[in-house]
């Protein structure tokens, strides 16, 4: 007695790749732009909310330079590299004296971690 073995028909198999590409191609579209969408909120509210206020700012660089130390170079982390927009008088704009002002303007007290004052 001769048994064979089954087989899937060629239309299973057909379908079963259409599938998996339009699911790798759903995921890839998911996953992309979802990171685009999450970097350009980031992006807008990370710098004009953190810029709008002193305080946010402040915080903000506090915040950046307790991270310094996993830099190479002080030059190169973000407390050296950022700055804010601050509105310093409260009216919501930016007007004569407002302009840019660094992390490292804002936070003088900022150490490495030879527990040296960080110069930009």
């Amino acid at each position: 007695m001769e048994k064979r073995g089954q087989s899937l028909p060629l239309n299973v198999i057909v379908i079963a790749i259409i599938v998996v590409v339009v699911l790798v191609v759903l995921v890839a579209y998911f996953l992309g732009g979802f990171g685009r969408l999450g970097g350009k909120v980031g992006s807008t509210f990370g710098t004009t909310t953190a810029g709008s206020d002193l305080t946010l700012a402040t915080s903000a660089c506090k915040t950046l330079c307790t991270q310094i130390n996993l830099f190479d170079s002080p030059k190169s982390s973000p407390f050296c590299q950022r700055t804010f927009d601050v509105d310093k008088n409260g009216d919501g704009e930016l007007g004569q004296g407002e302009t840019e002002i660094s992390c490292s303007q804002l936070v003088t007290d900022c150490k490495d971690k030879d527990n040296k004052a960080v110069s930009c």
